[in-house]
């Protein structure tokens, strides 16, 4: 069961990698243009340790690794995987042209409130965070686990980046705020 959860998991993540983000251009693109340091040092690590993981995936099934949990720990990962990948695309979805991964504005932008970001500000990142936490127990190696805590951080330091960014530049957001007060976990965080 452990193989197959890494089998799936490395599969979905490459499947990730090629469509959510164009396989790495959006990433490229958001590196050069993200304009404040903090984001761009969330980019850089996030595009590094997200293109590490299927590789380490891989290393693992080649039997380059031992998970370090068990096998029933990594079928709920996979499947923290597959709903935080979904979640990802539902939230992009549902932004639609004012996504991109660096804090910016787009043309005309005007404050997305409802569905998903009525509940919290940063939907996204919560279910990219759901998918790196599946990852880490899926991949459990210390490799694995060391990539999938570095991903979650970046996630949670870029919700504070963005934060700062948007009451800064983004009309109403700072009262978006008061609405909805939890950036990541409802009624937690």
């Amino acid at each position: 069961m452990q193989t197959v959860a890494i089998l799936v998991s490395v599969v979905a993540m490459i499947v990730w990698l090629l469509t959510y983000w164009r396989g790495g251009t959006a990433v490229v693109k958001s590196m050069q243009q993200s304009t404040l340091p903090l984001d761009r040092l969330a980019v850089w690590v996030l595009a590094f340790t997200t293109a590490a993981l299927p590789i380490i995936g891989l290393a693992m099934l080649l039997g380059l690794g031992t998970p370090l949990l068990p096998e029933w720990a990594a079928l709920i990962g996979m499947i923290m995987v597959l709903l935080g990948m979904a979640g990802t695309y539902f939230c992009r979805a549902y932004l639609g042209k004012y996504w991109a991964a660096e804090a910016a504005l787009q043309r005309d932008h005007s404050l997305v409130d409802s569905g998903p970001y009525g509940v919290v500000r940063h939907p996204i990142y919560t279910m990219a965070i759901i998918l790196y936490i599946g990852l880490g127990i899926v991949f459990s190696a210390p490799l694995g686990s060391l990539a999938a805590f570095l991903s979650t951080l970046m996630m949670i330091l870029k919700t504070g980046v963005e934060d700062r960014f948007l009451s800064a530049e983004l009309e109403g957001y700072a009262a978006y705020s008061q609405r909805v007060p939890y950036r990541l976990l409802p009624k937690i965080w």
